[in-house]
């Protein structure tokens, strides 16, 4: 089970996040923007690992965290270009991003593969109240065959499933994390 909440007011925007594995539990948390703390605790079997997570979920959602909506691909449900405009853009390389997550914001584009942690990426951020008939990728993204890939929760996700197997990935493992995630939708076995 991988679950990711979320927790926004006036003055922060938090996330929390699950996931299980047999009789151990792994939560991730943090300020978004600022990283991340991890805690992993284990149990006598997989059924009481599970009736403690879901206790922590349901104090979660008392508190005022909100579960993000996933459809099975990891991400939040909704195509992000349908009906939205570009309001915020970064290039940066792919090596940045899964270096520092929570620096960034919104849905990755990359250069077309092979990709390297030196591929070209642009964060993009959509303003979701924005005309639907409006064009959502710039043409230079279009024309050099830039794809949309996952958004910035996921690569959080995809880095935070490398660190349960791996205490401390490289750069380059988590390009091939993020690559395999995005090819088969499911998160690498290493």
């Amino acid at each position: 089970m991988q679950k990711h909440f979320t927790y926004e007011d006036g003055k922060s925007r938090k996330f929390w996040n699950i996931s299980t594995n047999g009789s151990s539990f792994t939560v991730r948390y943090g300020k978004t923007g600022t990283g991340w703390q991890e805690k992993t605790k284990a149990f006598g079997s997989a059924e009481l690992c599970e009736q403690e997570a879901e206790k922590l979920i349901a104090e979660k959602l008392k508190k005022g965290y909100m579960a993000e909506d996933r459809d099975g691909g990891g991400r939040e449900t909704g195509n992000p270009a349908a009906g939205a405009v570009m309001t915020q853009k970064t290039k940066v390389t792919l090596g940045d991003v899964l270096s520092s997550p929570s620096k960034f914001k919104g849905w990755l584009f990359l250069e077309p593969q092979p990709w390297t942690s030196k591929s070209q990426c642009a964060l993009v951020v959509f303003d979701k109240d924005a005309d639907p008939d409006e064009d959502t990728i710039p043409p230079w993204m279009e024309e050099q065959g830039w794809i949309e890939t996952i958004d910035i929760v996921t690569v959080e996700d995809v880095i935070f499933n490398a660190s349960t197997q791996i205490p401390v990935p490289t750069t380059e493992q988590l390009v091939n994390a993020f690559a395999f995630y995005f090819e088969n939708d499911a998160f690498i076995m290493f």
